[in-house]
């Protein structure tokens, strides 16, 4: 004789936390902040490599400092609202010169 217990749950996964956008055109005009970006991203990268370490492994390490270096330095990029295309005055004045 074989007994089995089944548990089914159907609830649904959490979806995963939004990634945070970061504003890299601040870098473009600010030449301090470019040179502070520059330096800050250098010596994390250097405190996280070893010297045994693969060229992906390396790469990890960079994309991470950056990443860490970007949640300091740089602000954040607002979110765009979407407009509504029919809510456009160019819209509205095409409908009024149909009717």
């Amino acid at each position: 004789m074989v007994v089995c217990w089944v548990t089914l749950s159907l609830r649904s996964t959490k979806k995963p936390a939004r990634r945070e956008h970061y504003d890299y055109s601040a870098l473009r005009t600010n030449v301090a902040l470019q040179s502070h970006f520059a330096v800050e991203v250098r010596n994390r990268f250097s405190c996280l490599t070893e010297e045994g370490d693969t060229v992906t492994e390396s790469y990890q390490k960079f994309v991470e400092s950056i990443g860490a270096s970007s949640e300091v330095l740089l602000p954040r990029k607002a979110r765009r609202r979407h407009i509504d295309p029919s809510s456009d005055s160019r819209v509205d004045k095409a409908r009024s010169d149909l009717f």
